[in-house]
């Protein structure tokens, strides 16, 4: 999964302490929430 483009800013996102998926979506707005949604629940 690392490997992934977007891993590696929500990995980030997670240690600075972001919680929930709305944060995650919203500090990556580049993001599709469905990529995201997939990223998620791998």
């Amino acid at each position: 999964m690392l490997g992934e483009r977007w891993s590696l800013l929500i990995v980030r996102a997670l240690i600075c302490g972001t919680t929930r998926f709305h944060d995650l979506a919203r500090g990556l707005p580049t993001l599709s929430r469905t990529l995201l949604a997939k990223s998620c629940a791998s």
